[in-house]
């Protein structure tokens, strides 16, 4: 099977997937298309709006925020797929501003304590299962703050 051009390659991996630049690069090089084709190729993907950073960013926000992550740990999973860093501080905190990070928190908190059916722990136990809920929120990247009003608005309290 002849190799795909550089534009069709664009296309179709485009199609099936929203990529940053950097990453779709990345694929391209890993595929041995020459340097100045992987320029102008995506220079001519970006005038198209094939490849659109911007709304890719919104995309990928909206997916960590179902996945129920706080927004500490957004621009550290942003990264991972390839944003500048540049951007995400342009852009992140304004998209970021619109979501409720207290109700995921809460969501978090009462799914967690009705898996561990907090209301039947004696004192030592139930104190061991409250830091369990704030280190999950904490990794979740969730603030402290954020989390001790979800702790609260479960009421659930350390004992």
């Amino acid at each position: 099977m002849p190799k795909m051009s550089a534009k069709e390659y664009v296309v179709y991996s485009l199609s099936r997937q929203e990529y940053t630049r950097r990453k779709l690069a990345q694929r391209m090089r890993d595929r041995d298309y020459d340097s100045a084709d992987i320029e102008e190729t995506l220079d001519w993907a970006e005038a198209k709006g094939y490849l659109n950073v911007t709304r890719h960013l919104e995309r990928s926000v909206q997916q960590l925020y179902h996945k129920q992550y706080g927004p500490k740990i957004f621009r550290h999973k942003l990264m991972e797929k390839g944003f500048d860093d540049q951007l995400l501080r342009e852009q992140l905190p304004d998209m970021i501003a619109e979501y409720d990070f207290d109700r995921v928190a809460l969501e978090l908190v009462q799914k967690s304590a009705r898996a561990m059916d907090f209301d039947a722990m004696d004192d030592t136990t139930r104190q061991r299962a409250y830091g369990k809920i704030v280190d999950k929120l904490a990794r979740r990247g969730f603030a402290f703050d954020t989390i001790n009003r979800a702790m609260k608005a479960a009421g659930i309290k350390r004992k």
